[in-house]
């Protein structure tokens, strides 16, 4: 759909047409146009690359989670194994869709928010803001996500007398 949408063709766009009839996916669409602007229409495995580069940074942001999370070396090393043993993860790669690169972006965003709580230092809601944003863009259904740390960022707000996390909580959605 990027690449006829480069080219003019708004067929997909049509009462009949494939984002007529699945809107959820402009985001992921938009997001493949502008790369095919950068690498050329049709260059597909660029995509792939980018779920490639996905996976082992999905991994790797988990870890970070488990390890925030947890303080447990034995926990970061189970879950590290166990993720990187999920075969079906490197599997995605080949599609050009936007699973694996939403995984990420949802890890980076769970983590940036996370850290955010612990340490209330603002760079990491500069982190969890165009994470959120982009992650929303390439998977409509994260918004369930976002909705739960909106909630979570309203709890705190409230619970710790802390009102920056009603306006990070604004910011995110």
């Amino acid at each position: 759909m990027a690449s006829y949408i480069i080219e003019g063709n708004f067929i997909g766009f049509s009462k009949s047409g494939y984002l007529n009839l699945y809107p959820q996916q402009l985001g992921l669409i938009a997001i493949t146009e502008a790369i095919f602007r950068v690498v050329g229409t049709y260059q597909y495995l660029v995509f792939q690359y980018i779920n490639a580069i996905s996976v082992p940074i999905s991994i790797y942001l988990g870890y970070k989670v488990n390890g925030v999370l947890f303080q447990n070396k034995k926990i970061e090393l189970c879950y590290s194994m166990l993720a990187a043993g999920c075969f079906p993860l490197y599997f995605y790669t080949s599609f050009v869709y936007g699973e694996v690169l939403s995984l990420m972006l949802s890890l980076l965003l769970v983590w940036a928010v996370i850290m955010y709580c612990k340490t209330n230092k603002l760079k990491w809601i500069l982190v969890a803001i165009p994470a959120a944003a982009l992650d929303y863009l390439v998977r409509t259904n994260t918004l369930i996500l976002i909705f739960a740390i909106f909630l979570i960022f309203i709890v705190y707000a409230f619970s710790k007398k802390i009102w920056l996390y009603l306006l990070m909580a604004v910011l995110l959605i």
